[in-house]
Parts: structure tokens; C-alpha cells; sequence
């Protein structure tokens, strides 16, 4: 993956990827776009991906032509502000008899997590939902879905530094978007 271009190697054993994006850098087509490319670069073929935005794209991603199968396996939820209220009742109402390999992608906008609490609470959801999608899954300790990952993340905040403290809480593998559009890793470890 991009996304820090590593697969978890975490000693915490995470399956979340949290990635930090400056708002001001935020480009909600973009993403899509970067996310998009990531997941075409990955085996999918049994995989389901289920990946909540607060907005369709407004416009087609550049350079990709992904085939129908690829796009089948890939379910998308809009909150159309309401981001967090779809992600609540999906993680309430996840079991772990779900189809094997189940991966999650959720864009947080800053108004999703306007705080640092917020923040906790929503990685504290997260944790626990990749940890049944482990528990359900056929793959053994050292795999995931893409990249060693179960759920990926994608924060949009003025605040990268507290954020990647919170989110160090949850997880050790944290990366951040460049200004380039290139990620970093945060932590040595991931």
C-alpha cells in the first residue's frame, strides 16, 4: 500500500491503519481517488470492502479503469452528514458470521471528529470492529486484507500532531499525507 508502504508489522498486532490528512490538504475527490487506486492494486477477487463517505465523487477518477468485478466487491455508504451515525449502526449490527475478508475504509471529515474525544470514541469503535472482522476472517495472524490492515481510517484535522497522539492509543501503525500527496509513517514500527 501507499499508505505508509508497509504491511502491518505491528508488535500490537493492529489491523487498523489510521491516516492523518492536514484539512486544508483534504480533497474529497482526491481521496476517493487515492483509496481507489489502493484497492485496485490489491487481490480482491474474494474480498468484500465496505467503505463509508459522507459524498459521492463528484467527478470520475483519472487513470483508472477498474473492471466490474473489482467494483462489485465494493460497497459504499454516503452520510451525507451523517457519516457517523452509518457507522455506529453498522458496528452495532456487525457479526462475526459475515462473509471471510471483510474490509472497511471510513473518511472521517473534521466535522465527523471536531474533537479530540470524538476522535477516541470512533477509534475505540474501530479497534473492536477489526478485531471481530480477525476473529471472523480465514486469514491466519500474519495477513489481512491489504496490506495486514482490517480497517483503514482517513482523518481530516487541523490538528495532525494531538490526533496522532489519540489515535497512538489504538494503534501503532499511523502514517500522514505530505503536501506532495506522498504518506509518511509516524510511528518507526509500522
Amino acid at each position: 500500500m501507499c499508505f505508509g508502504s508497509s504491511v502491518s508489522n505491528s508488535p500490537l498486532k493492529s489491523r487498523i491503519l489510521v491516516v492523518l490528512v492536514n484539512a486544508a490538504n483534504w480533497d474529497s475527490n482526491g481521496q476517493f481517488e487515492t483509496v481507489l487506486s489502493e484497492i485496485l492494486n490489491e487481490d480482491i477477487r474474494e474480498s468484500e470492502i465496505h467503505w463509508f463517505r459522507n459524498s459521492p465523487p463528484t467527478c470520475l477518477p483519472r487513470n483508472l479503469s477498474p473492471s466490474a468485478a473489482s467494483l462489485s466487491r465494493i460497497i459504499l455508504y454516503y452520510g451525507y452528514g451523517r457519516n457517523m451515525d452509518h457507522l455506529i449502526a453498522y458496528c452495532a449490527n456487525f457479526s462475526s458470521s459475515k462473509p471471510n475478508r471483510v474490509f472497511v475504509i471510513v473518511e472521517l471529515e473534521q466535522s465527523d471528529v471536531p474533537h479530540e474525544t470524538a476522535l477516541a470514541a470512533t477509534l475505540a469503535l474501530l479497534t473492536d470492529l477489526s478485531k471481530l472482522l480477525l476473529k471472523g476472517s480465514d486469514v491466519n495472524d500474519s495477513t489481512g486484507v491489504l496490506g495486514g490492515f482490517f480497517v483503514v481510517v482517513l482523518i481530516s484535522t487541523s490538528n495532525v500532531f494531538n490526533f496522532a497522539l489519540i489515535a497512538s492509543l489504538y494503534t501503532d501503525c499511523i502514517v500522514r499525507q505530505l503536501l506532495d500527496g506522498t504518506f509518511e509513517s509516524l510511528p518507526s514500527n509500522c
